[in-house]
């Protein structure tokens, strides 16, 4: 994904993140039929610079997550950031939420239960995600 996204007026990696959320559809429909869409609270020092919701079902929940206002992030032309780090952004899942362990759909790490994010994972990496749990 990171080589990709060196080149990523080339539509690669446009290309690859829509056969991955393809799949995605594919594999848990039902997070695509009729789910409840929630806002995600992002707190922090550059909580401006982030949008995240969830789609959740009966059995599964997705959690969107992407950058906004890259280029005042000094991201560069591979789509990387170079800010010194997300510092403590964070994404506040709903009370009661996070007693699940989130898969991302991209990158193929997991974070374990958690009602919230660090986003320190964006640092140096294409700056957004896509991560399914089962409730």
């Amino acid at each position: 994904l990171e080589k990709m996204a060196s080149s990523w007026r080339d539509g690669r990696i446009k290309q690859h993140l829509l056969c991955k959320l393809l799949k995605l559809r594919e594999n848990y429909p039902q997070l695509f039929i009729k789910p409840r869409y929630e806002a995600v609270s992002v707190q922090g020092e550059l909580a401006d610079h982030v949008v995240a919701f969830q789609c959740v079902s009966e059995d599964m929940k997705m959690l969107v997550i992407a950058t906004r206002f890259g280029l005042s992030l000094s991201m560069d032309d591979a789509l990387r950031s170079h800010t010194k780090g997300w510092g403590t952004t964070h994404l506040s899942l709903s009370e009661g939420e996070g007693s699940e362990d989130w898969k991302s759909i991209l990158w193929g790490n997991t974070f374990k239960n958690s009602s919230a994010f660090g986003l320190d994972c964006f640092y140096g990496a294409v700056p957004f995600d896509v991560l399914i749990a089962s409730r």
